[in-house]
């Protein structure tokens, strides 16, 4: 039977093995809820967007590189933010605002209080998602840090196999022996042809 191979994990393998977890964990709870509140909160916000930047103008503007997407949209009032909605990166519904660059903090919007009841909704699921994901990250960054192995991991959590040639790939010697049956790598470590020349 072939030996698994195994590593002694260095601060990189450690590094990479939390960025798979951060990128691969799921709350499902807290997804469905926030996808629930996001799909109540967006068409507000867009309403609200598009009153103040009209889409018509905006691609006007964007053929003259005047206008960008925002995917951050944050209200308040007086230049104190209370909310920030977020648009998901593949949502095409994200509107055009006027300006160039990107992040939160160039347009601020107001809202009355049916808007804000349902933005307030969004935060707070986004907040509960976000918590939740550093408690379970938090669970698996003590698994890694705490494990002297590879596969000490790999005991507790199977998944972390994706990593595997990545963190400890195949060297020449062991692809070798992949691609030998047990009977041929038996006879020539009992045979050793060349052995008593070398000796000699």
């Amino acid at each position: 039977m072939t030996k698994i191979r195994n590593k002694t994990l260095t601060n990189d393998n450690r590094e990479t093995m939390i960025a798979f977890a951060q990128n691969n964990i799921k709350c499902e709870a807290e997804e469905q809820a926030l996808a629930t509140c996001y799909k109540l909160a967006k068409p507000i916000v867009l309403k609200v967007v598009h009153e103040k930047y009209p889409p018509k103008d905006m691609k006007v503007l964007k053929k003259y590189n005047q206008a960008r997407t925002d995917y951050c949209i944050q209200f308040g009032a007086y230049f104190s933010r209370e909310t920030v909605f977020k648009f998901n990166r593949d949502d095409k519904d994200a509107p055009l605002v006027s300006g160039v660059g990107s992040g939160c903090n160039e347009h601020l919007y107001t809202w009355t209080s049916e808007q804000k009841q349902h933005l307030i909704a969004y935060q707070l699921a986004r907040e509960a998602l976000e918590k939740a994901q550093r408690t379970k990250l938090d669970h698996y960054r003590r698994l890694i840090i705490g494990s002297r192995t590879f596969n000490d991991v790999a005991a507790i959590w199977p998944a972390i196999e994706a990593l595997r040639e990545r963190i400890i790939p195949i060297t020449s010697e062991q692809r070798a022996l992949a691609t030998l049956s047990q009977d041929t790598i038996a006879l020539i470590r009992n045979d050793n042809a060349g052995a008593q020349k070398a000796a000699a």
